[in-house]
C-alpha cells in the first residue's frame, strides 16, 4: 500500500489562472518576481509534487494563502477548475488581486461576451448544473470590481 502525504505547507500567494493561455508567460513571471521576494508562492506545476492528492492539496493552499491572485484570460472561464479555484478563493475571505491578461473586468460580467459563453457552455453540456454555474457567474462579477492590472496583447 501507498502512503500518501497531504501537504501541509503554507503559502502566502496562491496562484490561480489557465494553464493554456497564461501558464508558461504570466504566472510563471508572477510565480519568479514574488518568490525572488521570498515569498511562498503556490503555482501548480511548481508546487505540486508527484503522488499529492491534487483536489486537496489545492484546497489546502488557497486556504493558508493570505492573498490571492486570479489571472483572467481568455480560455479562463472555459476551466471548471479555474471556477471551482475562484469560488474556494472568495470563500477565504483573503484578498483576491486580479491580473486581466487580454481580457477586461467588464468581460467577466458581460452578457453574450467570452465569459458569459463559455458559461453557457457549461450549462448546456450539462457537465455542471444550473446552481453551480450561477455561483460561478456572480462570483466572477464580484471580484471584476476588485482594484487590479490590465495587460492587452
Amino acid at each position: 500500500m501507498i502512503n500518501v502525504e497531504v501537504s501541509s505547507q503554507e503559502y502566502h500567494v496562491f496562484i490561480n489562472h489557465c494553464g493554456k493561455d497564461v501558464k508558461k508567460t504570466v504566472a510563471s513571471l508572477v510565480y519568479h518576481t514574488l518568490s525572488n521576494k521570498q515569498l511562498k508562492v503556490f503555482l501548480d506545476y511548481k508546487s505540486l509534487q508527484q503522488g499529492q492528492p491534487f483536489p486537496l492539496t489545492i484546497q489546502q493552499a488557497i486556504a493558508s494563502a493570505s492573498i490571492h491572485i486570479a489571472i483572467f484570460s481568455n480560455k479562463y472561464a472555459e476551466s471548471a477548475w479555474c471556477l471551482r479555484e475562484l469560488c474556494l478563493m472568495e470563500e477565504s475571505g483573503a484578498s483576491i488581486i486580479p491580473i486581466f491578461c487580454g481580457v477586461r473586468p467588464r468581460d467577466l460580467r458581460k452578457n453574450g461576451g467570452v465569459y458569459s459563453k463559455s458559461l453557457s457552455k457549461h450549462r448546456l453540456t450539462r457537465r455542471v448544473d444550473g446552481e453551480t454555474v450561477e455561483k460561478w457567474r456572480a462570483t466572477l462579477r464580484r471580484i471584476s470590481y476588485n482594484y487590479g492590472f490590465q495587460f492587452q496583447g
